[in-house]
């Protein structure tokens, strides 16, 4: 049986191209069931959560969830970890406000993180559209009058998108580092 339902789930990842899997159930049949799962989809694996077989939807729901937060969390950090850690080899990577602002400007980010609460304030160039942090009066790039930027972090971000590149908003441990 635990044979024929891992088919039927390697079925359902492919189909549906999910990347991310959680096992649920009594602790010995989901024992046997990861065994029988091929490896691909054992690495798939972001948890499991002990759940008898009468379990109600809302148990499982918020179990499945919890399962889900720590995994990305634990995403967000190992992001964050690999970027700081490329940040100091100078390694494709920079950390802090104003050299992110300068690569966005020179159009050389493909992947931002920014924790999910911070905010600051800056400027933005009416004529060449850059932005800056801190109080400044003109731009630093071509002289033109700068404007208020209330939410730095928002135009920032979308000026990443619009780049073709990533934004990944952390929370908890990776935000605060």
């Amino acid at each position: 049986h635990a044979k024929r339902v891992a088919d039927e789930l390697a079925t359902i990842v492919d189909r549906m191209k999910l990347a991310r899997i959680v096992i649920g159930g009594p602790v010995e049949a989901t024992s046997l069931f990861i065994n029988e799962l091929p490896k691909r989809l054992q690495q798939m694996i972001i948890g499991s959560i002990s759940a008898p077989l009468d379990a109600n939807y809302e148990r499982l729901v918020n179990e499945i969830r919890a399962v889900q937060q720590k995994s990305e969390h634990e995403d967000e950090a190992r992001m964050v970890e690999s970027m700081i850690t490329a940040a100091m080899k100078r390694d494709r990577a920079v950390i802090g406000l104003s050299d992110t602002l300068l690569a966005i400007q020179e159009q050389r980010v493909y992947c931002l993180l920014v924790a999910k609460d911070y905010h600051v304030e800056g400027k933005e160039c009416e004529s060449c559209h850059v932005l800056l942090e801190g109080a400044v009066e003109e731009c630093s790039f071509c002289g033109g009058k700068l404007h208020a930027a209330p939410d730095l972090i928002n135009r920032v971000s979308q000026r990443v998108l619009d780049q073709a590149g990533q934004v990944q908003m952390v929370s908890g441990a990776a935000a605060d580092k």
